[in-house]
This record gives structure tokens, sequence and C-alpha cells, in this order.
């Protein structure tokens, strides 16, 4: 309901050429602020810190309102995958984040394009609000790159 909130934090690290290194983490705290019949409204803060080149930067906090469609239309002509696209690898598993255990459904999925081998494992439950528990990403090729994203808190009301 009104006032339910998550908040994830980010961290990504890129790898340039000539040993260089751009590394950025974020806090964004997402709030429903509103629901009518047509749209969920969600009040999105966002917290940045960059470093590049040994050199940090903090960025302002960032406040936006997304106004979110309660109903979802089908694009036409979608009803199936291609034949031949990746199916994601599932599981589930139990993740404790902020003392509370939770039950969560992974997928993975690992695709190769134009010599970067990208990696993608997320966990999302139910029991939160927006869904998202962790991301993991990795990509590996000229530059490459990591990124975490975790749940650090939230409530439901």
């Amino acid at each position: 309901g009104i006032g339910s909130w998550v908040k994830l934090k980010t961290h990504n690290v890129t790898n340039l050429p000539n040993d260089m290194k751009s590394e950025m983490t974020s806090e964004t705290t997402y709030t429903l602020v509103e629901v009518n019949e047509n749209e969920a409204v969600v009040e999105m803060e966002t917290v940045t810190t960059m470093v590049n080149a040994g050199q940090e930067m903090k960025m302002p906090a960032q406040k936006s309102k997304i106004p979110y469609p309660l109903k979802y239309t089908k694009p036409e002509g979608k009803d199936h995958p291609a034949q031949d696209a990746p199916k994601p690898e599932t599981g589930t598993e139990e993740l404790e984040i902020a003392g509370k255990k939770l039950n969560c459904t992974w997928s993975k999925m690992v695709t190769e394009a134009g010599g970067v081998k990208s990696t993608a494992k997320s966990w999302v439950s139910e029991d939160v609000p927006g869904m998202t528990v962790k991301m993991e990403s990795a990509s590996e090729g000229p530059m490459s790159s990591n990124m975490t994203i975790d749940l650090v808190g939230f409530e439901t009301k």
C-alpha cells in the first residue's frame, strides 16, 4: 500500500584500457506515493558516488516521480520468443536480507556477442515491493565490467 518502500544499492566497476577503472555506487529508494485505477506513482530518490581515475565525486540526491500503468497491453505479433533464443537457467534459493528470510526465484543467462561474454543472474521475491532482491552481471572482453544490485531494506504497508 501507500508508503511501502524498497532500497537498493548498486555497485558498478568498469575496467577501461590502460589500466584505468571507473567505479560507481548508488543507493536508490523507491516509495509508493499514489495508486488510482490507472496507475501507481512511485517516488525515486538516488544518491550516487563516482570514482574516476582515483577522484571521488559525490552527486547530490536526485528525486523524481514515475507513473507506472496498472494495465499491461501485449504488443502485437509478440506471441512467441525466437526459437533459437537462449533459455535461462532457473532455480530457487532462500536469502537473508536485513534480518528477513526471503524465498527467492532466480534466473541466470549467459550470452556472447561481438567478442564479449555476458553473464547475468537475478533473484526476485513476491514478498518485496518491486520484487527485486539481488542482481549480478559481468561482461568479459576489451572492457570488462561487474555490477551488483542488492536489496538493503524494505517495508510493505
